[in-house]
């Protein structure tokens, strides 16, 4: 049986957006020989936080909880483990629009106060299922542009598609790493200059046409 010539060319798709989120991801903690002493220690730095975002403008119920834990904390001395006390770890994530006068006031509310933390900044698209699209539709455009160019040079025309096969990764695009040492010589310091870069995303799509003759 004679078979119908085929054609099969990979497209690779690239899109570049500017980034509409910022997260701010941070981890918020205390130290105390007393379990319910370093929960409740915890629990007013974190209130203390909420307080100081509303201040700066932020809504607080956009601190999220990314995670939260007690554990027993030791120290060695002369080759034993000696208790220091119960270390509760709070990691939070803030969400918040690119605009670099709201990031500084929040970067200042996070190492400020009882929240004494160290923060990193990464900028995402929220819509991620766009970019996706748009990833896609440009990769199949290249495929079919490249194949065309191939069919011609060959003395052939392309046929219907018979197949289609595309694969994605998450998109993530981490342009800043910025953390710094809580203490009252903060607020002396400089707000960083953000200006993130795009985000860049990347899809591949292979398909298939039939090879028609002329």
């Amino acid at each position: 049986m004679n078979r119908e010539p085929t054609i099969s060319v990979k497209g690779v798709g690239n899109v570049n957006l500017p980034p509409d989120m910022a997260v701010i991801s941070f981890e918020i903690s205390a130290l105390s020989r007393e379990y319910i002493g370093t929960v409740e220690d915890l629990n007013k730095r974190v209130a203390d936080l909420r307080e100081r975002l509303s201040a700066a403008g932020v809504d607080p119920k956009q601190l999220k909880t990314l995670h939260f834990s007690v554990d027993a904390d030791y120290r060695y001395e002369k080759q034993k483990r000696v208790f220091k006390g119960w270390l509760a770890k709070h990691a939070l994530r803030l969400e918040l629009p690119v605009d670099r006068d709201q990031l500084n006031r929040s970067f200042e509310a996070i190492t400020s106060g009882k929240a004494q933390a160290e923060f990193r900044v990464q900028f995402e698209v929220r819509d991620k299922s766009a970019v996706r699209e748009a990833a896609l539709a440009d990769a199949t455009h290249t495929a079919r542009k490249n194949a065309e160019a191939i069919a011609s040079a060959a003395g052939c025309s392309l046929g219907k598609v018979l197949n289609i096969d595309y694969g994605w990764s998450e998109i993530h695009f981490e342009s800043l790493n910025y953390s710094l040492d809580s203490g009252p010589e903060v607020c002396a310091m400089a707000a960083p200059d953000i200006e993130p870069e795009d985000v860049q995303a990347q899809d591949s799509v292979t398909v298939v046409w039939e090879l028609m003759e002329g």
